[in-house]
């Protein structure tokens, strides 16, 4: 059992994380047991005392771990399956076009979608505003469609990762399992 300010003050003396530590903090997190103010101050360290290589890995194997990992071993994909994550900023309209060039090179890409990316709204804010977009489908719908259309993107949310599809407007039209 470890204690979150405990695991701030080692990090801003210097010390490196064991995996348990940001195992635990990340999981604080996840379970609404830490602070903002803890995570602003652990931020702030890492900021001045950076992270070592085991650390970022254990802080991304804690990230992705900490809830449902999709697994799409049983859909035999018979492409690359990658990510793009945007940042936002203005137009943010990579995303929307980057997904569709890279299925139609044979990729799959399930893509964590944010909300709010400042002024502009992130990717998932731009979905929504389409009529009839779906963003929670059930699991069955959600491999249907990655099997049918290689391009979705996730919302990080309920389900562990609530998705809305978005891919060429021809399938769209096409599929009803998209929309209501």
């Amino acid at each position: 059992m470890f204690l979150a300010q405990e695991i701030i003050r080692k990090k801003r003396d210097g010390q490196p994380l064991s995996e348990e530590e940001i195992r635990f903090f990340i999981n604080g997190i996840r379970d609404n047991v830490v602070s903002e103010g803890q995570i602003a101050a652990l931020a702030m360290t890492i900021y001045f005392h950076d992270m070592s290589m085991p650390e970022r890995v254990a802080l991304t194997m804690a990230m992705r771990d900490s809830g449902t990992v999709l697994n799409w071993k049983s859909l035999n994909l018979n492409g690359p399956l990658v990510d793009k994550h945007s940042t936002g900023g203005v137009g943010d309209v990579t995303s929307l076009m980057l997904g569709p060039m890279v299925a139609a090179c044979g990729g799959y890409v399930p893509m964590i979608s944010g909300r709010g990316l400042g002024h502009t709204g992130g990717t998932l804010d731009k979905l929504e505003a389409i009529p009839g977009f779906d963003i929670f489908p059930d699991d069955n719908a959600f491999r249907k469609i990655i099997m049918l259309v290689w391009r979705l993107s996730a919302k990080p949310a309920r389900w562990p990762l609530p998705i809305s599809v978005f891919t060429r407007p021809a399938i769209l039209r096409q599929q009803s399992i998209l929309f209501h």
